[in-house]
């Protein structure tokens, strides 16, 4: 653990992305494999403990007159895997962790329990290294679509199968628009995968969580509608009334639209082009009577017109020779003029009046590169009961100074709506949005799914 704190230490000294993995790659190099899927799995962000900043302060120091610095990574694994929701037994277990700890290593111990080891070390650079020492080609293309890098490094990957979750491919805002695009509705929903094979089903969400039992759809249904021996199929969940809000509650009826096929009785479709994934769909809708995505055969402002006027977000955007790529940003989204923004919890500040005592508005932030960063705040749009949620929610992991703000809280993303965005020096980003209003919490997306600054950027009115 000494180490792992050292090469950590020095990675948050350089700025440079090929200096950081130059660093993490020599490390790689020093360790055994199960040390290094435990390194991986802390700079991937793939756990999660049950400490917040709060007993942290409490805790950490009370031992450190009498500090080893002998602590292995296993031996310090193990111990992370015994924070239970007690306080008492997580004081117990904390104080072991610092009496064999050094301080530099009690420094990242603490980051680590916060998840927040924020070193500027992103996914790509872990992967990235992880390939340069295995020499695995693609590592990343793997990772996203199994999602384990015990998995992959030990040779075992076999590409996409049905139930084990993939990360799903996305959408952003973009102007380049390809020459061979097509057009489809785009929906306000909760992004659902439905997984079949032989005699069973499961639903994923976006972040790669079974759903299946919150029976927000029917899947014995979509279950008894697909006689085929396996499939994934990608769509999203869609309330009635087509708020997203109402797409995340189980007691409101839903349906789920289909917009593409990843697998089929055996076979993965990832690698075809979506022109042939959607001929595929098309074939399986007819034959089943599932609910596929309108496409359009007509120009954009047409198509963008008739989705907004059906009650519709507006377009997304697909190359028709494209793959299906996970977790990348190649589809492009298109959106009515009166946008929405979903970003990052990181702060607040307390209220005063009916809101004394509960969090008044909140610090939200974006995407720039790899870093969080703060673009605006938001008091408005929250009932009282959604603010007294929040503050339960929120309060165990406040730090506070000249603002609060949250470490190793859960990721809490927030839909604003927002008129516009304009310059800003008041904030590190330089932009801003004017008259954000509190729309939703976005249950289905985590940190990784946010707002990118220079995509908004673009969006600046001068």
């Amino acid at each position: 653990m000494e180490q792992f704190a050292k090469v950590l230490d020095e990675i948050s000294k350089v700025s440079s992305k090929k200096l950081k993995q130059s660093y993490l790659m020599g490390y790689f190099t020093k360790l055994s494999l199960p040390d290094i899927y435990i390194v991986s799995t802390i700079l991937l962000n793939n756990y999660k403990t049950n400490v917040g900043p709060k007993q942290i302060r409490n805790d950490n120091g009370q031992t450190s007159l009498f500090t080893s610095g002998n602590l292995s990574l296993e031996e310090f694994w193990d111990d992370i895997d015994k924070l239970t929701h007690s306080r008492v037994d997580n004081a117990t277990v904390l104080n072991q962790l610092y009496g064999k700890s050094s301080a530099l290593a009690q420094k990242y111990i603490n980051k680590i329990l916060l998840n927040n080891v924020n070193v500027g070390i992103s996914t790509a650079i872990v992967l990235d290294s992880l390939g340069e020492v295995f020499n695995i080609d693609g590592i990343r293309r793997q990772y996203y679509i199994c999602g384990d890098v015990p998995t992959i490094l030990t040779r075992q990957y076999r590409g996409i199968e049905p139930f084990t979750p993939i990360f799903p491919m996305l959408a952003k805002a973009r102007d380049d628009i390809p020459n061979n695009a097509v057009y489809e509705r785009k929906l306000d929903g909760m992004r659902m995968l439905f997984h079949k094979k032989g005699d069973s089903w499961k639903i994923y969400s976006r972040l790669r969580e079974d759903i299946s039992s919150k029976e927000i759809v029917n899947g014995n249904a979509l279950f008894d509608k697909l006689p085929y021996d396996s499939i994934i199929l990608d769509g999203e969940s869609i309330s009635d009334d087509m708020v997203f809000q109402n797409a995340m509650k189980d007691n409101i009826s839903h349906h789920i639209v289909f917009f593409d096929i990843l697998y089929l009785n055996g076979e993965s479709l990832v690698d075809r082009s979506f022109a042939e994934r959607r001929t595929i769909l098309e074939e399986v809708a007819a034959t089943t009577g599932i609910e596929i995505v309108k496409q359009y055969d007509c120009s954009i402002s047409e198509a963008f017109e008739d989705s907004i006027n059906s009650g519709f977000e507006g377009l997304v955007i697909k190359d028709v020779n494209e793959s299906y790529m996970p977790n990348e940003r190649k589809w492009i989204k298109m959106k009515k003029a009166t946008d929405t923004a979903d970003l990052l919890v990181i702060g607040a500040e307390y209220g005063e009046g009916k809101r004394a005592g509960l969090y008044g508005s909140f610090i939200l932030g974006a995407l720039d590169n790899d870093e969080i960063v703060e673009i605006c705040k938001v008091g408005s749009g929250f009932s009282d009961d959604e603010l007294r949620k929040l503050h339960r929610l929120l309060y165990p992991y406040e730090v506070v100074g000249d603002t609060i703000r949250f470490e190793g809280s859960p990721d809490i993303v927030f839909e604003v709506v927002y008129q516009d965005i304009t310059v800003s020096p008041s904030y590190p980003c330089g932009i801003s949005l004017r008259f954000p209003i509190f729309k939703g919490i976005r249950s289905d997306k985590g940190r990784n799914d946010i707002e990118q600054v220079e995509v908004l950027k673009r969006k600046v009115v001068k």
